[in-house]
């Protein structure tokens, strides 16, 4: 059973109305009209508590910011893309996580602001997102390269890798997907399962975005929904995931999928785990945000390899 304190504020979420923004037609009709508006404005940096170095550098016309430790670096490159539905900009919630990632981990972050819908879908935004990945391939180590993502961030990091890997691009040392979101059909039967328990994310609204940021394409296309591409690739793939997160489902087809693939994954599950509180506010949500931090910080993970495997993981 997870803390008090979370369960207390599932409850107020709930309450509250947060599922409504997906959830509801007119509310979500409102918000599409808002952001199609924001959308078409140039980028400007919504936070200023940054702890560690952040630089700004445009690359094939997208923002891509760079964040560095003040300290000595580790040596490790993260490319980062956030999440929000392929729709909504990334927001301070993000910045403050990417912040303590450098902070705890000493890693050096890159974090694109990829073109959202409505307006841009998936074609729009991947051959910018592969002009910035060959830049930071450039900038990092072979065996120190990380991409990760959050819900939609991390269905475009999977699609990334996969595109990588098709292209004959360097290959990532490591995949870290947070609550990923890798099948935009909404389909999978555990999402009615766990819909009344999620606080944020409504199918509804999620299958209409998904559908717009795949464009022209089935929103089954392995391009927009990476859980249907290939799986066997040269890199780790860590997923974190929770119990109260619609998305979960697609944790555990992705490991599903996996193991009659020649890849390599490991899964972290969280009781209480969202992606809306993976920047650790509340004691239930530091395990996966420290483990990150590990993640990015080490050379090799044969620690991890040893003590977190698929057993380890009760629910899936």
């Amino acid at each position: 059973m997870g803390s008090l304190l979370s369960r207390v504020l599932q409850a107020l979420m709930i309450k509250k109305g947060e599922k409504m923004t997906f959830g509801d037609w007119e509310t979500f009709e409102k918000l599409m009209e808002t952001l199609k508006a924001e959308h078409q404005k140039p980028f400007e940096m919504n936070y200023d508590k940054f702890t560690v170095n952040c630089e700004r550098n445009d690359i094939a016309g997208m923002p891509c910011f760079i964040l560095s430790p003040k300290e000595k670096a580790a040596g490790s490159c993260a490319l980062f893309f956030h999440g929000g539905a392929y729709a909504m900009e990334i927001t301070p919630q993000h910045w403050q996580l990417l912040d303590k990632l450098v902070r705890l981990s000493g890693v050096t972050m890159w974090v694109p602001v990829y073109p959202l819908v409505p307006g841009s879908s998936v074609d729009d935004a991947l051959p910018g997102v592969l002009e910035v990945y060959k830049a930071f391939c450039e900038a990092s180590a072979d065996d120190k390269r990380f991409i990760m993502g959050d819900s939609a961030g991390g269905g475009l990091a999977m699609t990334l890798a996969q595109q990588a890997a098709k292209n004959n691009l360097p290959m990532p040392s490591e995949l870290i997907l947070i609550s990923p979101w890798l099948d935009l059909s909404m389909t999978n039967p555990l999402i009615e399962k766990i819909n009344p328990a999620d606080a944020t994310l409504d199918p509804y609204g999620l299958r209409i975005c998904g559908e717009m940021w795949a464009g022209d394409r089935d929103i089954k296309d392995p391009i927009p929904s990476p859980l249907f591409g290939d799986l066997n690739l040269d890199c780790k793939i860590n997923i974190f995931t929770g119990t109260r997160d619609i998305l979960n489902g697609d944790a555990k087809a992705l490991r599903s999928r996996m193991k009659s693939s020649a890849g390599q994954s490991h899964i972290t599950r969280n009781r209480d785990f969202r992606t809306t509180t993976f920047c650790g506010r509340f004691p239930k949500q530091r395990k996966p945000l420290k483990r990150s931090a590990d993640y990015c910080r080490r050379k090799n993970f044969e620690i991890y390899n040893q003590t977190l495997t698929l057993k380890d993981v009760g629910v899936f």
